[in-house]
């Protein structure tokens, strides 16, 4: 439960990457069109790092994010499998969405206390 709240607490963190992304696909854009109209001093964006890291990292934090709602439909109850189908894209879910995901899992964890006695 605290890991999906803490990866869901990286939304910010994602939009800055996808910022970062979609910078760096501009810049190259603008380098491109000033290459091919022949214009002299386009210079040579250096994007492709840029691109790399922030691809990557953004990818890991979102299939990280993916398998722990995806265990977490396994591994608790049908309010959490509800929870987490009602969240759609976790990046973009509301508060109330988010909250009820993590009220679902805390109200489940219940079961599992009492299924050990």
């Amino acid at each position: 439960m605290a890991a999906v709240a803490a990866l869901v607490a990286k939304r910010p963190v994602v939009e800055g990457l996808t910022a970062n992304i979609e910078a760096a696909q501009t810049r190259l854009k603008i380098s491109m069109d000033c290459a091919s109209a022949e214009l002299s001093n386009c210079g040579e964006p250096d994007v492709l790092d840029t691109v790399e890291r922030s691809s990557k990292e953004r990818n890991a934090i979102m299939s990280d994010l993916s398998s722990k709602l995806l265990l977490s439909q396994v591994y608790f109850g049908p309010k959490t499998f509800k929870a987490v189908k009602d969240l759609g894209d976790p990046w973009q879910a509301t508060d109330a969405k988010l909250q009820a995901l993590t009220q679902a899992m805390a109200d489940e964890l219940g079961l599992f206390e009492g299924a050990a006695q």
